[in-house]
């Protein structure tokens, strides 16, 4: 890490990183982020790259206590209401979900995210997540 690294140029090159399915290197460049800036919003980055690695489990451990501690940061939620959804943990996905203020949301820029991940989760209601494949053994 470069020692003129800012949080926010920590956080670009995460997202860019985990564009190239660096996964390690982007959840190390949010932790130098979060060591450097009180904001949930490192915190929130590294919970959301563990969701897009295919790792929505460890999300959940992540973001969970940031989710206590700010309550009201709308994007920790948001991931943390995906997570669970990928996680098969629906119901609390939906109360995260339903948590949100609808005027805060409107007001947000992340209210085209929290529609899109709500219309997502709606349509695929009747959905059952498919067993896993099982070899038989001979």
């Amino acid at each position: 890490m470069n020692t003129s690294d800012s949080p926010q140029a920590l956080l670009k090159r995460a997202f860019l990183l985990t564009s190239f399915g660096l996964f390690d290197d982007a959840i190390q460049c949010c932790q130098q982020a979060a060591a450097l800036d009180e904001s949930p919003l490192s915190d929130t980055l590294h919970g959301a790259i563990l969701t897009a690695s295919g790792k929505p489990l460890e999300a959940i451990k992540h973001l969970l206590p940031i989710h206590r501690a700010h309550p009201d940061h709308l994007l920790t939620s948001l991931h943390l209401a995906e997570a669970c959804f990928l996680a098969g943990r629906h119901r609390r996905g939906w109360k995260i979900l339903n948590a949100l203020s609808d005027d805060e949301l409107r007001q947000s820029p992340w209210a085209d995210l929290a529609t899109s991940l709500r219309d997502t989760w709606e349509s695929l209601v009747d959905l059952q997540p498919q067993q896993p494949l099982v070899v038989p053994s001979h």
